[in-house]
């Protein structure tokens, strides 16, 4: 089983620390073979940023998500200019709060929560991504909440990972809703 996920926003919305984490629930946690790649624009915050996560219970000879599987798009941008490729089983998560259901509209599997606006509201806007984190961890299979919580404590440092760790239950409990 191998699976390509992509992840696209705008630097500073923790695109990359979200894919960070995920290879690490996937490779240290659960695990399976995986690889993290990023690249993002020469703003490094509010510019352009792709991350990509490789997951197998293979050896992975090669890096590159071609065959896109999950996608995961915090802004619409992101969106318009990632979901090009995608297959028609992909499984699509976006952040509501910065995506309307009619930018959607003729994708199929699209899992939709208002990341930013929960964050703003509960935690702080940096947690974003970690509630985007857990909401995928309670509807991909592949996942668990048990790996997730052990890649944030293995991620992040004490005084940020209380916040964290609230903000990964909470999305995931969104998910299981």
């Amino acid at each position: 089983m191998r699976k390509d996920i992509r992840i696209g926003g705008a630097g500073g919305q923790g695109v990359i620390m979200l894919s960070v984490l995920l290879a690490n629930a996937y490779g240290i946690h659960l695990g399976m073979e995986a690889v993290q790649t990023q690249s993002y624009g020469p703003a490094a915050r509010g510019g352009s940023c792709k991350a990509e996560v490789v997951v197998s219970d293979a050896p992975i000879d090669y890096v590159k998500a071609d065959d896109v599987d999950v996608l995961v798009a915090f802004n619409q941008v992101s969106f318009q200019k990632y979901s090009q490729d995608v297959k028609k089983d992909t499984l699509i998560f976006v952040d509501s709060t910065l995506l309307t259901p009619e930018d959607t509209i003729g994708f199929s599997n699209v899992m939709a929560i208002p990341a930013t606006d929960y964050a703003e509201k509960h935690f702080a806007p940096v947690v974003a991504n970690i509630i985007m984190f857990g909401f995928m961890t309670a509807k991909m299979e592949s996942l668990t909440l048990e790996a997730a919580q052990k890649a944030l404590k293995d991620t992040l440092p004490g005084k940020a990972l209380d916040m964290n760790m609230k903000a990964l239950e909470f999305g995931y409990r969104k998910g299981m809703e």
